[in-house]
């Protein structure tokens, strides 16, 4: 019998053979592809830099204004609603005629009551006691203005209520609400009561009877001093005044005195308040009554400025309750953007802005930043904050009208730039590639100001060195190269 022929190692090797052409066919592409390798250099060179901030927004008017209408007058025709292009002048509303006559009546009614109140006024003569009392003190004197006296001294006149003066004392001693005690003072002794306990010690209280309030007194019981302090009213009541001069003086010190005794005579009487008050009534009438002959002979309500008619409020029949019209002034000449908290610290009142609209392709318009707000709108994970800016005026502008801003809020001049792309990052810290006769050398830089294309230099790299770094596309084998050659260098 014969023996099958073994013929596997004859496949093995043709697969060995296949997967070897395979790899060399590879290795070509790669060494093709790392010869055509897109390095770009760039020399660093002084220039300027900005960084700037943009956003989007619609024009809304640089201010508004309202528009009161006549109250308790009916509408007869609205002449504008909103949206209208109006002018200093222009005629918003006409009233009803016969609602402007039932107004005229109306005040004219009113206006005779207020004369029937001014006619039956009273005349302040008198300054009278508020309370039945002891006259303790007398502040205002015959020929004195009642005004300048209150200014002075807070009161006109003080009384003793309850007919009684108080004594403070601080003291240690044990002693009962009730206790008769001993008040001396300068001329003069008097039987006394503990009536209340203090923070420190006591309230004593002891019979007017005429005693000089003010002078120290000592507090006793028996022959041993408990403590000392002032004599004062206990309950004292002020009598207080206006407008006037005193003409007399109707009591004198410690004369007792009822609810309402006459304390101080008065030259001139002033006026009541209620007298007062109905005159200045009057006048506000008068001149309401003067304003509505006038819209009789022109029942028209005019705008006060140029402006777009914002919102209208009136409705013909009807009088207008609050603002009847609000206008839009200044023209379309403010656009809100919102800033993100990341660029807002470096947003400032002042900066340029350049404004384009959707309306006008190809033009830009300047602007400034005229208001920041300090409150924030969250919005996921990121906070914004509305910026305002003012735009030069133009007549084409409409309210509504979207566009985007550009605010310009660094700018350096004169310093060294390169390409962002030419700056790199790891964990050592920022970098480029200077390069050199046989490649390049990394050099260890500080950036500054970036606008996105090109960022400032502020160390570690001279202008006029050449940086170098790799175009758009990078393989594997490109960037194996491009570190394995860069390597070399140092510093």
């Amino acid at each position: 019998m014969k023996k099958k022929k073994t013929v596997w190692p004859w496949i093995v090797m043709a697969i060995i053979a296949v997967l070897a052409v395979a790899g060399w066919l590879g290795m070509q592409r790669l060494n093709q592809q790392s010869a055509t390798i897109d390095y770009q250099t760039y020399t660093a060179a002084r220039g300027s830099v900005t960084r700037s901030i943009t956003g989007s927004g619609r024009l809304e008017a640089m201010d508004s204004e309202s528009v009161e209408a006549e109250e308790n007058i009916a509408v007869e025709t609205v002449s504008v609603q909103a949206g209208d292009v109006v002018h200093a002048g222009d005629v918003l509303l006409t009233y009803d005629k016969a609602s402007i006559q039932d107004r005229i009546d109306a005040l004219y009614e009113e206006l005779s009551s207020l004369d029937q109140q001014i006619m039956r006024r009273t005349e302040r003569s008198a300054i009278t006691a508020p309370t039945s009392g002891r006259v303790k003190a007398l502040y205002a004197k015959a020929g004195d203005d009642l005004e300048t006296v209150m200014k002075e001294f807070g009161a006109l006149a003080l009384l003793s209520s309850d007919d009684k003066l108080q004594v403070k004392i601080a003291s240690d001693a044990e002693l009962a609400i009730g206790k008769n005690v001993t008040v001396t003072y300068e001329g003069g002794r008097q039987n006394g009561t503990i009536a209340n306990v203090t923070e420190d010690g006591y309230l004593v209280t002891l019979p007017d009877g005429n005693l000089p309030v003010g002078k120290k007194a000592e507090v006793l019981d028996r022959d041993v001093k408990l403590g000392e302090g002032t004599l004062e009213i206990h309950a004292p009541i002020y009598v207080y005044g206006t407008n006037g001069t005193v003409e007399s003086v109707n009591v004198s010190l410690n004369n007792t005195v009822y609810f309402g005794s006459k304390l101080f005579t008065l030259a001139d009487k002033p006026a009541s308040s209620s007298y007062t008050e109905a005159v200045s009534s009057r006048t506000e009438k008068a001149e309401d009554l003067k304003k509505a002959y006038e819209l009789w002979n022109n029942p028209v309500l005019l705008a006060p400025t140029d402006g777009v008619v914002a919102s209208c409020n009136a409705a013909e029949g009807k009088p207008v309750t609050g603002d009847a019209f609000v206008l839009h002034t200044g023209g379309a000449a403010k656009m809100t953007v919102s800033v993100d908290e990341l660029d807002i610290g470096v947003v400032s009142l002042g900066q340029h802005a350049s404004v384009t609209l959707d309306a006008f392709s190809g033009e830009s318009f300047d602007a400034e930043v005229t208001r920041i707000s300090r409150l924030g709108t969250a919005s996921g994970s990121i906070t914004t904050y509305a910026v305002e800016l003012t735009i030069q005026g133009d007549e084409r502008f409409l309210e509504g009208m979207n566009g985007s801003a550009v605010i310009t809020a660094q700018r350096k001049d004169d310093v060294l730039l390169i390409p962002v792309a030419a700056i790199y990052e790891d964990e050592t810290g920022v970098y480029v590639y200077v390069q050199t006769a046989d490649g390049a050398a990394r050099h260890d830089v500080t950036t500054g100001l970036s606008d996105g294309t090109n960022a400032e230099i502020t160390g570690g790299l001279a202008e006029g060195e050449v940086v170098r770094y790799q175009g758009a596309y990078v393989g594997i084998v490109d960037r194996y190269q491009q570190y394995g050659m860069m390597g070399r260098g140092g510093n």
